[in-house]
């Protein structure tokens, strides 16, 4: 399941440089998608978990 749009809007507009979203759609799972670099719309989920990451933790562990 891609995050809808219209619920990640705000992220979007808020920083269009960072390469992934942290997204939860209540009761699932944490989900951390990447963003494709070409057209940055959220396109691929590289991991999931029942509790919340840090920023930190996604950062150091998807995107270095």
């Amino acid at each position: 399941m891609v995050p809808d749009p219209a619920l990640s809007r705000r992220a979007r507009r808020a920083s269009r440089r960072s390469p992934g979203v942290l997204f939860r759609e209540y009761p699932g799972k944490w989900q951390v998608w990447r963003r494709d670099p070409n057209t940055m719309e959220v396109s691929k989920l590289v991991h999931e978990q029942d509790d919340r990451p840090t920023l930190r933790e996604v950062a150091l562990e998807y995107f270095v």
